[in-house]
């Protein structure tokens, strides 16, 4: 395909990611927008025998779907982001293809969380899939593809230790190394990135009963940092924090600042949907 014909389809893939933002920013429902958006990229890309552009669209897909959160959704977007690797392999683009399988990981993260009774499928699926990713970035030294896999990985280890008490601490242990490793990749190139992975260790520092006054002080930090930005995402971190924080002093013993940050935990959730 010409230029000219290319356009069109990168122009599309552009609205489509729009959507996607828009859809943190202001409402939820524009990730149908951006969906079928991609689906239509997809389809036309694979008629003209575009397999990169294929790729991107059905990758996009995947986020679209795995943002949802349903369960059954999902499971649509490993299938999309399986196919996606499947075009990256055939092409080989290695860095492409353990993108594609970061976001597996997520996917493989998400299902754990949602469907107990499968969780530990999940996380060994999502172990793999880490690992693979893990050896690219390795090799090619790339610090912030390697910094989100240690990132997912650490995840998949807190998760872990809820299905896997007798070795909890283990799993607590290697999740903390693992954020601790992808904050210090990402430095000061990621902001955003950094405090997601600062508000996981927090997470781990609680679960532990251990340094509570990092982990306060680390979710602290947190509510300072999203308190002057806007979109659905910064209110669900918000409340990520301040259900956190409720949890952290409960630990200490201090009640009412627990109860204060449960209150404001609970209004955020609701603001965004969710039943709590």
């Amino acid at each position: 395909m010409n230029s000219e014909g290319l356009e069109p389809l990168q122009e599309m893939m552009a609205r489509g990611w729009a959507y996607f933002d828009r859809a943190f920013r202001e409402d939820r429902q524009y990730l149908t927008c951006a969906h079928r958006t991609f689906r239509q990229v997809e389809e036309l890309s694979r008629r003209a025998g575009l397999p990169e552009l294929e790729a991107e669209a059905l990758s996009a897909q995947g986020m679209c779907l795995r943002a949802t959160g349903q369960v059954e959704q999902v499971q649509r977007a490993l299938e999309a982001h399986d196919r996606a690797a499947a075009l990256w392999e055939t092409l080989g683009r290695e860095e492409e293809l353990a993108t594609e399988r970061d976001r597996m990981q997520l996917a493989y993260r998400d299902l754990a969380v949602v469907d107990r009774g499968r969780a530990l499928e999940y996380l060994k699926k999502g172990f793999e899939v880490g690992q693979q990713a893990l050896t690219v970035w390795k090799r090619r030294r790339n610090k912030a593809g390697l910094a989100q896999c240690c990132s997912n990985l650490a995840d998949l280890c807190c998760i872990l230790a809820q299905h896997d008490p007798g070795l909890m601490r283990r799993h607590l242990a290697m999740a903390a190394t693992l954020y601790q490793q992808a904050e210090e990749l990402w430095g000061e190139s990621a902001p955003d990135a950094v405090m997601t992975a600062r508000m996981g260790l927090a997470e781990v520092y609680i679960a532990l009963n251990a340094n509570l006054e990092g982990a306060e002080a680390i979710l602290k930090d947190a509510l300072g940092y999203y308190s002057g930005k806007r979109g659905t995402q910064v209110t669900y971190q918000l409340a990520q924090a301040n259900a956190l924080l409720a949890r952290c002093y409960r630990r200490q013993g201090r009640m009412k600042m627990a109860r204060e940050h449960e209150t404001r935990a609970r209004s955020l959730f609701r603001s965004l949907g969710f039943e709590v």
